[in-house]
């Protein structure tokens, strides 16, 4: 009986919430084998950058690692099939992500909330301006990537393979483990300076947001391209504040004077009642996209299936 509450016999491998504990242990001891070069390395602000685009690539290749050990299914098996239609949708995710934040500095600025200068911003101790929006980029593209193969590729999809069973459909166990992952994702930026209850709606919403593509194709490259244009417009390339983090570098200089509730003040326009009317608008530009390119929608219970086709792991 102890031993059902750990393992799955049928499947051959540990049950959905041990198979997230232990890639999160994973993650861990990888951090404290990561942070351990701290302590040979003299700390700069270069190596900073470096060291934070260091722990999102080890939180991806922990994910490869947990899915080989723990899942026994291939990284490609959380949406990363790289077919046409996954570059198509990637694409249409950069469009997307980049034409919904520039609306949104566009009603700030019609509105008279935001002043925007064509002046870079650059801290001065990271270097050259080219060297320094390549380290941002760099870092943007991978937290597009790593935070949806977490949120979206990794928790989701095993956390609809447990809940679904005679109890829960697989439709039902879609919907349900969407919203816990999006209250996750939602928890982990709560703690960024400045949150507001705002900022934790707007990223519960942006979290369903980007469910919604794996959801409907089993793919996530429409998320990772909209989340990844997202975060550079709006960091990198127009300067303003990412999920409270402040800018750093940037091509222009934003300096926002509206009003808090709607451009969402020192956490930036996440923390704003504009970003939730672009999100909900987003859901229908998502949809719309869908739409067109597969015809009509519908969940892909597959996802919640255990994938007993894949070999099972050997040691590397």
């Amino acid at each position: 009986m102890v031993a059902w509450l750990f393992w799955n016999d049928a499947e051959s491998r540990p049950r959905a919430l041990w198979r997230i504990l232990l890639h999160l242990a994973l993650f861990a001891l990888a951090l404290i084998a990561f942070g351990m070069l701290g302590w040979v390395v003299p700390p700069t602000p270069l190596l900073e950058w470096l060291a934070n685009t260091g722990i999102l690539v080890v939180l991806i290749v922990t994910i490869g690692a947990a899915c080989w050990w723990f899942d026994r299914r291939a990284l490609r098996d959380l949406g990363l099939w790289t077919t046409r239609a996954w570059w198509a949708d990637l694409g249409a995710g950069l469009v997307l992500g980049s034409g919904l934040t520039a609306a949104i500095v566009g009603v700030m600025l019609a509105a008279g909330w935001l002043e925007l200068r064509p002046e870079p911003v650059r801290s001065s101790t990271i270097g050259p301006l080219p060297i320094a929006l390549a380290l941002m980029l760099t870092n943007f593209v991978l937290v597009g990537l790593g935070e949806e193969l977490l949120f979206r590729g990794y928790w989701l999809r095993n956390l609809a393979e447990g809940l679904c069973g005679r109890r829960v459909g697989p439709r039902p166990a879609l919907l349900l483990a969407t919203l816990l992952v999006s209250a996750l994702f939602a928890a982990a930026h709560a703690n960024h300076p400045h949150t507001s209850w705002r900022s934790v709606l707007n990223t519960f919403l942006a979290g369903t947001l980007l469910a919604l593509p794996l959801l409907c194709t089993g793919r996530l490259a429409l998320s990772i391209g909209f989340h990844i244009a997202w975060n550079v417009l709006l960091g990198t390339v127009f300067g303003l504040a990412v999920s409270g983090n402040g800018k750093q570098v940037s091509l222009m200089t934003a300096t926002p004077i509206g009003p808090p509730l709607w451009t969402g003040g020192a956490y930036g326009p996440e923390g704003g009642l504009l970003v939730t009317g672009a999100l909900l608008i987003g859901f229908l530009l998502v949809v719309l996209w869908l739409r067109l390119r597969y015809g009509p929608l519908a969940l892909r219970e597959s996802l919640t299936r255990a994938p007993l086709d894949q070999p099972p792991p050997v040691s590397p």
